[in-house]
């Protein structure tokens, strides 16, 4: 549109392709004569690996000390920025590195936000909203994280509901509702209909409903299972879909499989993450660890919740690097890295999860 000055009817696919924050930050660069993103891109990077470490240094100094902090905090950060699984999606000029940065560092915002005695709403509200319109699925996979959030009890559920549920539910309300009612367009590809356009928003309005009106009024014992809770919903919602669709759904599983197996864009990441998730699974169970950080359930939630909006695209996912499903899986590897990093050294507020007797230990 600023190309060209006005808009043309061809423009219609990459309303429904494209999300409208990432077509957004890429047509910045032509609005200063530029006509690469580069640039921002970088900066950007750069912007994610300093909360990165910055983010594991304040939850690592608590139990390890400053020094010991800063060592691991430096060493895991280096592991990221320099996996194939992280650059791939890092040097791309596509919307998935906003993206990737944006959850991480909106993800982190929200947990911090929720021990402050003055949280700050309007700052949340605006990256949530950022984070849901970044890409079509965003708007699942922002819902996963707010619910995330609700495990918190520093939140409450009026916070939860009108600074996260409500902005988001509005802002990708206004978009469907110009796009395909206002517009009146048909999209070319399956990325985006009006029937995945309302199921969405019936998402929200039902993630909307639980923070509002159940979430405060669960018992202690039930409010300790929640991080338990969501990524057991998800994975019914997974099988599910494997037996309505046996053939599709595993389809997509096998190409998730394969493309994490020959390294497509993954290169040993998909490897070493493995074997620590099952060293610390195997501790756990040793230990008779029964807690899940917030960070593990959100881990959990995320990948579930990339399997979901990638059988939602509509076709088969296909075997390669290119692929926007293996894409949207790559965007969760800086959560990845975190969350099996504070589960090693098992960071966890006291007062998480139910606290008692197992956060003592820990």
């Amino acid at each position: 549109i600023v190309q060209e000055g006005a808009y043309i009817r061809y423009f219609d696919v990459f309303l429904t392709d494209a999300a409208p924050v990432g077509s957004i930050i890429q047509t910045l660069p032509y609005l200063f004569g530029f006509s690469e993103t580069f640039g921002l891109q970088y900066v950007m990077n750069a912007d994610l690996i300093l909360v990165f470490a910055f983010a594991l240094y304040t939850e690592l100094s608590g139990t390890l000390g400053k020094k010991a902090g800063i060592c691991c905090s430096a060493a895991a950060s280096l592991f990221l920025v320099t996996s194939s699984a992280y650059l791939t999606t890092a040097k791309w000029v596509m919307a998935g590195v906003y993206f990737m940065s944006y959850f991480f560092i909106t993800a982190f915002l929200g947990y911090r936000a929720a021990s402050m005695t003055r949280k700050p709403c309007v700052l949340m509200a605006l990256f949530a909203v950022n984070l849901a319109m970044m890409r079509q699925e965003g708007v699942v996979l922002t819902a996963i994280l707010i619910l995330c959030l609700s495990f918190l009890p520093e939140y409450s559920g009026r916070e939860l509901f009108f600074w996260f549920i409500c902005p988001v539910t509005a802002a990708a309300a206004l978009y469907y509702i110009r796009v395909f009612l206002i517009l009146g367009i048909e999209p070319l590809y399956a990325f985006l209909t009006p029937v995945k356009a309302v199921i969405m928003l019936l998402f929200l309005v039902s993630c909307g409903i639980y923070v509002l009106l159940v979430r405060d009024r669960l018992k202690p014992e039930a409010a300790a299972l929640l991080p338990w809770g969501l990524p057991f919903m998800l994975l019914l919602l997974n099988a599910a879909l494997a037996v309505v669709k046996p053939a599709d759904y595993l389809g997509n599983l096998k190409m998730f499989y394969l493309n994490v197996r020959i390294g497509a864009g993954w290169g040993y990441f998909g490897y070493i993450c493995g074997a620590v998730f099952l060293l610390l699974v195997v501790k756990a169970v040793l230990n008779r660890e029964r807690y899940l950080l917030f960070f593990d359930s959100l881990m959990i939630s995320y990948v579930l919740g990339v399997l979901l909006v990638a059988f939602g695209r509509g076709d088969a996912l296909r075997k390669g690097v290119g692929d926007s499903g293996n894409r949207v899986m790559l965007t969760a590897v800086p959560v990845i890295v975190f969350s099996l990093v504070l589960r090693y050294f098992s960071c966890r507020k006291s007062e998480q999860n139910g606290g008692g007797e197992d956060a003592e230990k820990s």
